[in-house]
């Protein structure tokens, strides 16, 4: 942007000499106008694809990883991460990009992608977006190796370190002030190993399942009442086992969180989900579109990046 200073000037002078008599001092000419101090540029978002020792899964031809930062996210400042796992026929570059000619595996057929980085930007939270690739566009919702121990903070730490250029100093996972978990469908297989065994408890701060509470209400909900800090979203379909377990969670969790547990309640999911540490409710799109449908507001509700009131 083109920034113009206009100064002030005089418009004219004295056409004669003022009278002797005079002891006022001639009216100064007006102060030039401060100049307009140009705002920051934002920095430009970017996406990029890794390849991990760590990786959940191995896929020759395909990342282990895609990850995306949105526009003006803030390298310097304490690293906010978001990380989509998803369900079954799982492909990590459909998920992140847009467009009708993506390809999961380098030379494979072109597909349309959901272009869940886009939806993330629509959010805006200063956080990083991180879509692990999980089993291979296969009928498989397993965890791989994030079932063991520790993998998934050696995968976050190895990831960092391969983004050194991008995000500079320290190039570990030690700088990541709180991780959100959206797990999508068969996800909530990876989600429950993530936040049973995969060593970063005290950083992982909000799980939302996008119609993926197929199993494990009771875990998810000790798993929310151990801190209150944390919180616990479950969007559900019309019928189905996601709906039954939504249900028993609600009444697993009803009598310890009383007002701060949101049920069925009409109005913003966003405002929902900024004013109670649990909500549960229905979505407002099929099964394989809610992702997409519901991204922004979640996030927007939660908030990753920004400090607590």
């Amino acid at each position: 942007m083109l920034w113009l200073t206009l100064a002030g000037c005089a418009t004219g002078e004295a056409q004669t000499d003022p009278d002797p008599q005079e002891t006022s001092a001639p009216t100064p000419p007006p102060e030039p106008a401060p100049a307009a101090t140009p705002e920051a540029p934002t920095a430009p978002g970017w996406s990029a694809e890794v390849t991990l020792d760590n990786a959940a899964f191995p896929s020759p031809g395909a990342p282990s990883a895609v990850v995306h930062a949105p526009p003006g996210l803030d390298p310097t400042q304490p690293l906010h991460v978001v990380v989509f796992v998803h369900g079954w026929r799982g492909c990590a570059r459909q998920l992140a990009y847009g467009g009708d000619d993506v390809t999961c595996r380098d030379g494979a057929r072109p597909v349309t992608g959901w272009d869940l980085a886009a939806r993330f930007d629509e959010a805006h939270v200063d956080a990083l977006f991180v879509v692990p690739q999980l089993a291979f566009l296969v009928q498989d919702g397993s965890p791989g190796r994030f079932i063991e121990e520790g993998r998934f903070a050696a995968f976050l730490d190895e990831l960092i370190a391969a983004l050194r250029d991008r995000l500079g100093p320290p190039a570990d996972a030690s700088r990541v002030a709180s991780i959100t978990l959206l797990a999508h469908s068969a996800g909530y297989e990876t989600a429950l190993a993530i936040l049973s065994r995969g060593g970063v408890s005290s950083r992982l701060r909000s799980i939302v399942l996008f119609d993926a509470l197929y199993r494990g209400h009771g875990r998810f909900a000790d798993w929310v009442l151990e801190d209150p800090e944390r919180r616990l979203v479950s969007l559900h379909g019309a019928t189905g086992r996601t709906v039954s377990q939504s249900e028993l969670l609600v009444g697993r969790l009803r009598r310890p969180l009383g007002d701060a547990l949101s049920d069925g309640a009409e109005g913003s999911l966003e405002a929902l989900i900024h004013e109670h540490r649990v909500v549960v409710a229905r979505a407002s799109a099929p099964h394989g579109d809610i992702p997409a449908r519901h991204m922004a507001e979640v996030l927007r509700g939660l908030r990753p990046g920004v400090p607590t009131e």
